[in-house]
């Protein structure tokens, strides 16, 4: 997306933008979505949409990639979000994404307690049973 002079990208780039965000994710290219989301991100003129969805895209590529950080960052800024006055759809579609950002943090967190677990039990970590003595 180009802008002269520093102007804030018009509707069609926007949507372009994220619409080839969305088509990276989808192909599993999550660290080219991650560079494209950053860079809407750093454009001036985002409105609630385009932040909402930046937002998802977050949680997206950080679930997929296992990286709790970014979906902890889309989930903040679905927070700010809700803060503001909007209409009830778009209200709804960030509740919406926030549930699974949520929800991503929380799958990823039951995860690594069975991921741990199973290194146990394949004798890929130690553990000292004096530890656990009191």
């Amino acid at each position: 997306m180009t802008t002269e002079g520093g102007s804030q990208p018009t509707p069609a780039e926007w949507e372009d933008a994220l619409k080839a965000a969305h088509a990276l994710i989808s192909q599993g290219q999550l660290s080219g979505a991650l560079a494209q989301t950053e860079s809407l991100l750093a454009k001036p003129g985002a409105n609630e949409s385009v932040l909402g969805s930046c937002a998802g895209f977050l949680i997206d590529i950080g679930s997929h990639s296992g990286e709790p950080k970014l979906i902890e960052r889309g989930v903040a800024i679905l927070e700010e979000l809700l803060e503001m006055k909007l209409p009830p759809t778009t209200r709804r579609i960030i509740q919406y994404n926030l549930a699974n950002g949520l929800d991503g943090l929380g799958r990823l967190q039951v995860m690594a307690q069975a991921w741990t677990y199973w290194n146990l039990q394949e004798g890929e970590i130690t553990v000292d049973p004096l530890m656990f003595a009191k």
